[in-house]
């Protein structure tokens, strides 16, 4: 068995976080004219599954849970466009559960370390809410620009070689939210699509091909969706979905020790689905 080399992935993962919290007080503070109405800090566990299909059959199928901070903000106002910014970190090992090339079946550990970083922008409409109607709600149309990266580790055993997958997805959403003035019912709802999808296969390192195969999965619309409840003391609890849905990539040729593979490489249809229970603090 061929055994994954060690990398520098952990530590940059580390170091763009540190980047991140560094660049939100100069957001916060660069604003002219406007405050912000709050900013949340949020830990939560997942509940994350992956899964891959060909043919109307299933490939292989990860599930478990993973674990999650988060970091928002947005721009107060009572009408009109409103900036704001949405981040989280992820991470854990979960359980991967699939087939090789030759359709041998077995079992491993995946671990999934990942940020998301979004630039969101909310048009709030117009309801004539008094200072002192603080149990009135306000309705947003919502769009957002994101990029998701995250590393896939297919751990292996005496049997099936592991090797490391990394992903970046450039994403457009749009939907709905209904956010309370002070306490109370949230509710978002709306559709995703990726703008930008790669997938690098760490197959060198593996011993698996002469170089790391770059994959292209094709985009499809997805969904999100939450429902939460803020309290008075600047406590929220939320539960959220998310997802993706990309179809199968074109196919890519590659060699091993000089001589081209049988089969070129795919990235099957896949399906994301991620379920998040989340505790906020907001200031």
């Amino acid at each position: 068995m061929i055994k994954l080399q060690n990398n520098n992935g952990v530590y940059r993962f580390f170091a763009r976080t540190l980047v991140l919290l560094a660049a939100c007080p100069v957001f916060f503070f660069a604003s002219p004219g406007k405050a912000f109405a709050e900013v949340r800090v949020t830990a939560g566990v997942e509940r994350f599954s992956w899964g891959e299909y060909s043919g109307g059959g299933k490939l292989l199928d990860e599930s478990g849970p993973r674990y999650a901070l988060g970091l928002t903000w947005l721009m107060e106002g009572q009408s009109g466009l409103l900036f704001g910014y949405n981040g989280r970190l992820y991470y854990n090992d979960i359980t991967y559960n699939g087939q090789t090339s030759g359709g041998t079946f077995f079992s491993t550990k995946t671990n999934y370390q990942g940020m998301l970083n979004e630039g969101v922008l909310h048009y709030r409409v117009d309801a004539d809410i008094k200072p002192d109607e603080t149990d009135r709600h306000y309705l947003d149309l919502v769009g957002g620009l994101g990029l998701d990266y995250w590393i896939r580790d297919i751990k292996g055993d005496t049997v099936v070689t592991g090797y490391k997958e990394t992903y970046m997805i450039g994403f457009l959403r749009a939907g709905l939210a209904m956010l309370p003035v002070k306490s109370g019912l949230e509710v978002a709802a709306g559709l995703k699509y990726p703008l930008y999808l790669s997938e690098k296969a760490g197959f060198k390192n593996a011993g698996l091909a002469d170089a790391d195969l770059v994959l292209t999965p094709k985009p499809d619309v997805s969904y999100y969706g939450s429902i939460g409840w803020r309290f008075n003391n600047a406590l929220s609890v939320t539960f959220d979905f998310d997802s993706y849905r990309f179809k199968e990539s074109d196919p890519v040729s590659y060699t091993v020790g000089g001589v081209a593979a049988s089969n070129p490489m795919v990235q099957p249809e896949s399906r994301m689905e991620v379920y998040t229970l989340k505790v906020g603090y907001s200031f």
